[in-house]
């Protein structure tokens, strides 16, 4: 048992030994290639990605920065300072850059959709959720094949703007383009719950179950939201129905300690009354 630990662990430090030195080479083949060929504003931006993935922020914000000086119409150095200030939470900076890199733009999609995206993260972090609705919103216009977090970042925007009918809306577009996704239904119901529209959580939260997927972490929430509609007996055949599911899940399973987790929260609602 000893020797598994010591051999496991040597595998997963020479693996995160290997990812990092393979990192590092990158960017010092970068760095050669500048020394031998000159800098370039591409090239720097290249280095300036992959110190920020190193965590060097210093070193990328002086290649992005570099990148500008060689030439100022190398847009996506904008964009990166953007993400990075903004992955420090500098946010009047991030929108500063951000805006810059859209401004540059000239009608190619896949660049709005990024910008776009990134700009309304932007905007939302700073409570001006109308403006980052409207960014998700030119984000999935603009996408060729809108993901999920398009949806969702729209939906949240548009929820923490106050129009939640629009939220939902949005949520039943991507939907529809992507199919019944269970994180934009859990979504739709998270919004019923904030507004306490209760009988239409249900409703959504019945339409997931008939779907056949997930029973018992389904019948733990809807007991949930009977309970705070204070619904207890109706409450109380969930719960039960949900433990019923779970006794009918393979033994393998059953035994796992999220099953465990989830048979002890629904044992916990009997006592709520």
């Amino acid at each position: 048992m000893q020797l598994n630990r010591v051999l496991f662990a040597l595998l997963f430090f020479t693996g995160q030994a290997l990812a990092h030195g393979s990192l590092h080479s990158q960017i010092q083949d970068l760095s050669a290639t500048m020394r031998r060929e000159g800098k370039s504003a591409p090239l720097l931006v290249k280095r300036g990605r992959l110190h920020m993935e190193h965590g060097n922020n210093k070193s990328a914000t002086e290649d992005f920065s570099s990148a500008l000086k060689l030439n100022p119409e190398e847009r996506s150095a904008y964009y990166y300072l953007a993400e990075q200030a903004f992955n420090q939470k500098r946010f009047t900076e991030a929108r500063r850059y951000a805006e810059k890199f859209l401004a540059m733009l000239k009608g190619e999609p896949g660049a709005i959709v990024r910008g776009q995206s990134l700009y309304g993260q932007i905007l939302l972090a700073q409570g001006q959720y109308r403006g980052a609705g409207a960014s998700f919103r030119i984000a999935v216009d603009q996408a060729a094949e809108p993901s999920p977090e398009h949806y969702l970042h729209l939906a949240d925007a548009q929820s923490k703007a106050g129009a939640t009918a629009e939220a939902h809306a949005s949520l039943d577009e991507g939907m529809q383009k992507l199919g019944r996704l269970n994180v934009l239904q859990n979504k739709s119901i998270s919004l019923d719950i904030e507004s306490k529209a209760w009988d239409d959580a249900l409703k959504r939260l019945d339409a997931m179950i008939m779907q056949g997927q997930g029973l018992p972490e389904l019948y733990l929430r809807k007991a949930k939201i009977l309970l705070a509609a204070e619904r207890q007996s109706t409450a109380q055949e969930a719960v039960q129905v949900g433990l019923a599911s779970i006794d009918q899940i393979p033994a393998a399973r059953r035994e796992t300690p999220a099953m465990k987790q989830l048979r002890a929260e629904l044992l916990a609602l009997q006592s709520e009354h």
